[in-house]
């Protein structure tokens, strides 16, 4: 029998703790293998995806946003934050912390990995997945009632948001409110907002509902978690306990599906 550990370091080879070794080969080749679950299906079309970056997360989520929205027949509603100079930002043109309408556009454009989690435009329809990032600190839930309001300068604004919290560890009940659905009202934090232009990095206190929707996450914030139904992609995982983690949230092999192919070497 022939080991074939050429590509793998010393140091690599002593992390691991158990070998398995195939003596037969169960698949010839493609044609040879049952055809497996896809992402289209049914039951995986919900499932928050797990992904080793923040930039790919985001995309997911965008995407998949408008797909629940289609699949339903529902409207999408954008609300957009209001924002200012942070403290630690000094203009030297303005006397106070405003902004002028050409960076706030700009602004709403940054996606959350480039503005600490924090997203500009939040888009929300009743009934899609979402996480939240304030009382329960990334808690999952559902999205149930949302109260509109304007921004300065007259856009709509998410002033209140109701949400259903899924497989909380207990239950939660606020008085007047169903047995798990909480509120969830605006914010104001300065976060560190990276523009497209020359990577600039600048202050912006940012007041929104701390909120993301949810057909995605990655692998750092999926820590601790278990599902039924567990979609990983893999690829730009840094490490093996990166990918441990993405499969210690699956609770059945059958449940599990892994999107592409590894990234070798």
């Amino acid at each position: 029998m022939v080991f074939y550990f050429c590509t793998l370091s010393t140091k690599e080879w002593h992390q691991f703790t158990t070998v398995v070794i195939l003596r037969e080969n169960m698949c010839q080749c493609a044609t040879d293998c049952p055809a497996g679950p896809l992402l289209s299906d049914p039951r995986f079309r919900q499932i928050s995806i797990i992904t080793a970056c923040n930039a790919h997360r985001d995309a997911i989520n965008a995407r998949r946003t408008r797909e629940f929205a289609a699949d339903r027949g529902v409207l999408l509603h954008s609300f957009f934050s209001y924002d200012r100079w942070g403290k630690a930002t000094i203009d030297p043109v303005h006397a106070d912390n405003s902004i002028s309408l050409k960076l706030q556009e700009m602004l709403w454009q940054v996606p959350p990995c480039m503005s600490d989690h924090h997203t500009g435009i939040l888009t929300l329809c009743i009934g899609m997945p979402a996480t939240e990032l304030c009382a329960t600190n990334g808690a999952e839930a559902e999205v149930v009632k949302m109260v509109a309001g304007k921004t300065p300068c007259g856009r709509p604004c998410l002033e209140s948001l109701h949400v259903r919290l899924t497989s909380p560890p207990q239950n939660v009940q606020v008085p007047g409110l169903p047995m798990n659905v909480i509120p969830l009202g605006q914010s104001k934090r300065t976060v560190s907002v990276t523009l497209p232009v020359s990577d600039t990095v600048v202050a912006i206190a940012c007041e929104q509902v701390m909120i993301l929707s949810n057909f995605a996450m990655t692998d750092y914030a999926c820590q601790g978690r278990t599902h039924p139904d567990n979609v990983v992609h893999l690829k730009f995982c840094k490490n093996h306990q990166a990918m441990y983690t993405c499969f210690s949230c699956s609770s059945s092999l059958s449940g599990t599906l892994i999107l592409g192919d590894f990234l070798r070497g």
